[in-house]
């Protein structure tokens, strides 16, 4: 087997393993690459419990 052959193999392979170790390490940190979402208000979640009622009357009215 060639031997510059053997090396690029080796690179390739340790580069995937970088990537892995980095997100192994991002997991280990609690991140999890997703973004945070800030809470709703008490008020909002109303207003979206109300439309979506709204919405499932309007649905259950065209189905009969």
């Amino acid at each position: 087997m060639n031997i510059n052959k053997m090396i690029e193999q080796l690179r390739a392979e340790q580069a995937a393993i970088q990537r892995a170790l980095a997100v192994l390490e991002n997991l280990s940190r609690g991140h999890s690459g997703g973004r945070k979402r800030k809470p709703f208000s008490a008020e909002t979640r109303r207003k979206m419990a109300a439309a979506q009622r709204k919405r499932w009357a309007v649905y259950r009215k065209a189905k009969k």
